[in-house]
């Protein structure tokens, strides 16, 4: 069975995966299924959209073992405060879990992602606005 998501608020996601050919296809997956979706193509393009334009959903791609990935997440939260923040790591465990929620991501997805998997994650965050703290 298909979900539709045509009855979720049509504010914008951003998805930044380093790998941009497999980002330019979740983009994609996403728009069939009605989700408005802008791509960066690197994590400073993220961070420059961010500071201009509301996402209510970010979707990074990102290697959790990297120190300048986590300072990239903290700036990004620091930037977009108001955003629901979905990361993708090759690895997900328990002391993922942790670190994320150290650095304000609110979920953490099996890289590589399904589109079907996002499209719920995302829907699911839409129905509430990402509370403040």
């Amino acid at each position: 069975m298909q979900t539709h998501f045509s009855d979720v608020d049509i504010l914008p996601t951003a998805i930044f995966d380093p790998d941009l050919e497999r980002g330019e296809w979740l983009a994609t997956q996403l728009e069939e299924e009605g989700f408005a979706v802008e791509m960066a193509n690197s994590a400073d393009d993220l961070l420059a959209s961010v500071r201009k334009t509301y996402f209510r959903t970010l979707v990074v791609v990102a290697d959790l073992s990297d120190s300048s990935c986590l300072r990239f997440l903290d700036d990004l939260r620091r930037v977009s405060p108001r955003s629901w923040l979905i990361v993708a790591n090759t690895i997900v465990s328990e002391p993922k879990l942790e670190l994320v929620h150290r650095h304000g991501i609110d979920a953490l997805l099996a890289a590589p992602i399904y589109p079907e998997e996002l499209a719920r994650r995302i829907a699911a965050f839409r129905l509430h606005s990402r509370p403040s703290f």
